[in-house]
């Protein structure tokens, strides 16, 4: 699945119509990804486990989707 900027626009602007409307999704500002010095982007992610911080990861990959199967680096921490 694309994301953001890999999507065409008026594709895009469909999903945020349809996910605005549905109030299980939380829709925040775009901040695009730090990128490493070999183009790599970056993604941090936060895990709560019974209302306090569990774990945190960082993950890097090629393309804007940066997911656990695609990720050149993923760190644990706990």
């Amino acid at each position: 699945m694309q994301a953001g900027r890999e999507v065409a626009p008026a594709e895009w602007a469909e999903r945020l119509r349809a996910t605005w409307e549905d109030p299980g999704w939380v829709l925040q500002e775009l901040h695009l990804p730090k990128r490493t010095p070999d183009g790599q982007y970056l993604s941090l992610g936060l895990y709560n486990y019974g209302g306090q911080l569990g774990a945190v990861t960082i993950r890097a990959a090629p393309s804007l989707v940066v997911s656990a199967r695609k990720s050149l680096f993923v760190p644990v921490v706990d």
